[in-house]
């Protein structure tokens, strides 16, 4: 084989950047660089095979031209069947080609405009298999044939698809795909273009790309490649659009994460600076609700920019939603009529909307609260989900609305608009992760306003024993590399102590322990607060000093001085067996090593969170081992006292571990409560017990 310098240069190029696409697929799972790598992968292997088939690879000879002595170098008319049946194999690998760059960029436009694809994926499907057909019959009929003396089995074959019709309707196919691209690309506006950012962006390289291919493709049908060899240059014109077009993607990707990171600190940002002001309500005292509502929906309509906002929640007794709280302007959900000469000014709109009692499964915000689920509206002007109910006055441009829920209780909806731009799918991040956080504060506000409104001190307790147990986790992970079980028991109905676990997957994990001062609502209501906060600043590219120093930070400024936690904190990737670990004035880590029958006590230095601000803590790393276990305990359970006065002790806790080492987390965890409860007998405890056992597989 040897290798033609038409097809060499594009072969060379695709080579190089199917490579390199191909490593950034792996990176980013993103479609447009899988799309991408085949392009490139395409491009490659159509030139390997043009150069396996001798395309260009042609025999001439001399020709007198009438009864003259002149004579004219002509194509080999022994081989001219068989130079055609080359060239419209290359027609319908060509046509291939264009059908797979089609289609997917007008199914990314659809999507991207929520349309229905499934007609679009139907029709670019019988195209493939059309053209697959096609080939197959080409290359059995084809590879059968003599090269000298090539025929298709007919006169009119030979004539019709060898020929010029062959190519014209091939050609033909591929020009108003083209064209068909083009208006799609030329199309794009409006909130798509945050969708297809990447697309967009760099457009104008990929119009270039179209007329380059046009251009070639017309080429194609009017002239006989071996006539004419030259136009076939036209493709390295393409390939290099294309080249250069991956480039922009790769850089624009880059900087589109970039701005991700920036979005996550900004809402990170905004969800600390709600649960400060939040914390502060807590610490006053008061714990008004409707200033909670205030703080939610204002941080909502500020963080996204929004022309206004609303949070509006279940009415008990008519199981109707109604508005809380509206930030800025939200117009009415239904028409209304007005008096003749009456102007409606925006104050009317929203007191128009606060009157509504709006019914589960009522419109967009009766939806949210019946199905549990967001509704995002980019464009609420395309959409056919939103209806204008005041268009003469206020016309609504995109729309968010989300469910504020506890354990799949749908008890309310907190909903932003505008009127002059569309939201973005942070911006919906955003108000999704303002409503979990309002969620919890909201009903436990609710019920604690329940509390002193009945003046009962039971159920004072049953209600932070709710909150208690509405924060832990009542489910563990057990995977390949690792196993976590853990409980809580309160030793007056409702503790003080807190812990959690979060998931990030790949076998990495966060662990915390905190045991709160205080008993009763207050203390649990300090457990929201530490959970809501280490839930919005967790990370797994942040060391566990700063993430307790941050916590610190955030709620030392606002709780009361006799209020503050001890807590332990630490990251492990069980992949790694590495543990990354910081303790706030908590007991010490318990762990067993199980290579060597031994415990090691970790500790670091740190005062409890909540005290003062701008305290430094300390941090160290430790790797475990297959059978190692890890043990965070509070107080309760190592001081936990029989009718003698006796402590449990540490002592009595590290022979329950090693005695049941090979057992499950779980039961390890229920081995050590058995023996506590089995050491105490009926000597009435004073403090919660909480354990939560970590074991490397």
């Amino acid at each position: 084989m040897q290798l033609n310098l038409y097809f060499g240069v594009p072969l060379v190029i695709a080579f190089f950047f199917a490579l390199v696409m191909a490593v950034q697929a792996e990176s980013y799972k993103e479609r447009l660089f899988k799309f991408l790598f085949w392009f490139f992968t395409f491009v490659f292997l159509k030139s390997l095979l043009y150069s396996l088939i001798g395309l260009l690879d042609v025999s001439f000879v001399k020709q007198q031209v009438g009864i003259s002595n002149i004579e004219q170098t002509v194509v080999n008319p022994l081989y001219l069947n068989f130079y055609n049946w080359r060239y419209l194999v290359w027609h319908v690998v060509e046509t291939g080609f264009i059908v797979f760059v089609s289609r997917f960029f007008i199914l990314e436009k659809a999507e991207a405009e929520r349309k229905k694809t499934k007609g679009r994926r139907i029709f670019f499907g019988v195209q493939f298999a059309l053209l697959i057909v096609t080939t197959l019959v080409l290359l059995v009929v084809g590879l059968g044939q003599p090269v000298e003396g090539f025929s298709l089995g007919s006169e009119f074959l030979d004539r019709f698809l060898l020929g010029f019709g062959g190519r014209f309707f091939l050609g033909a196919w591929r020009i108003a795909l083209l064209i068909w691209l083009w208006l799609s690309l030329g199309s794009i506006y409006g909130y798509t273009i945050d969708l297809l950012k990447p697309i967009y962006r760099y457009r104008p390289i990929l119009l270039a790309y179209i007329v380059t291919e046009m251009v070639f493709h017309l080429f194609s049908i009017l002239v006989a490649y071996y006539s004419m060899k030259g136009w076939l240059v036209l493709p390295w014109l393409s390939v290099v659009a294309m080249a250069v077009f991956s480039f922009g993607v790769q850089r624009e990707f880059v900087a589109d994460l970039e701005a991700k990171v920036q979005n996550l600190d900004k809402e990170k940002d905004i969800i600390i600076q709600l649960m400060r002001d939040i914390s502060a309500i807590v610490g006053s005292g008061e714990l008004d609700l409707d200033v909670v509502v205030k703080r939610i929906v204002d941080a909502a309509v500020r963080g996204t920019n929004a022309r206004g906002g609303a949070l509006l929640l279940k009415d008990a007794v008519t199981n109707r939603l109604q508005a809380k709280y509206v930030s800025g302007v939200y117009p009415p959900t239904k028409p209304f009529k007005i008096g003749d000469g009456m102007a409606v000014t925006e104050s009317m709109l929203v007191e128009k909307f606060k009157l509504e009692r709006i019914a589960i499964g009522e419109g967009l915000l009766g939806q949210v609260m019946e199905e549990g689920e967001s509704i995002y509206i980019p464009d609420a002007l395309r959409s056919s989900r939103y209806v204008q109910p005041v268009k003469e006055y206020m016309v609504v441009t995109s729309f968010i609305a989300v469910p504020l829920k506890a354990r799949d209780n749908v008890f309310g909806v907190l909903t932003v608009i505008d009127d002059a731009r569309s939201f973005l799918v942070n911006d919906l991040s955003l108000v999704e992760t303002l409503a979990e956080q309002a969620a919890i504060n909201i009903q436990q506000i609710q019920m604690y306003q329940e509390v002193l409104e009945k003046k009962q001190a039971e159920k004072e307790i049953g209600v932070a024993g709710e909150i208690q147990s509405s924060l832990v986790p009542h489910s563990f992970p057990d995977t390949d590399k690792y196993e976590l079980y853990g409980f809580s028991i309160p030793a007056k109905g409702v503790g003080g102590d807190y812990y959690d676990y979060i998931d990030f997957g790949n076998n990495k994990i966060a662990m915390t322990m905190f045991d709160v001062s205080g008993k009763g609502v207050p203390a649990a209501l300090i457990m929201v607060m530490i959970r809501s906060i280490l839930r919005t600043v967790a990370s797994l590219d942040a060391e566990t000093k700063h993430i307790l120093e941050r916590l610190n930070n955030t709620i030392a400024q606002e709780i009361v001085e006799d209020r503050y936690a001890t807590g332990f904190y630490l990251l492990y990737d069980a992949e790694k067996g590495l543990m990354n670990y910081t303790n706030a004035g908590h007991g010490p880590l318990v762990l067993y090593r199980a290579s060597e029958d031994t415990f090691q006590f970790l500790d670091t230095e740190g005062m409890p969170v909540g005290i003062m601000p701008e305290v430094n803590y300390g941090q160290d790393f430790v790797t475990l081992e297959s059978g190692d276990i890890a043990v965070l305990y509070t107080d309760g359970i190592t001081e936990a006292m029989n009718l003698q006065h006796e402590e449990f002790g540490m002592e009595r806790l590290q022979n329950v571990i090693r005695t049941y080492r090979r057992e499950s987390a779980r039961e390890i965890a229920n081995k050590v409560l058995e023996e506590v409860n089995k050491f105490v007998g009926t000597a009435p405890q004073h403090d919660d017990e909480t354990l939560l056992i970590l074991k490397a597989k």
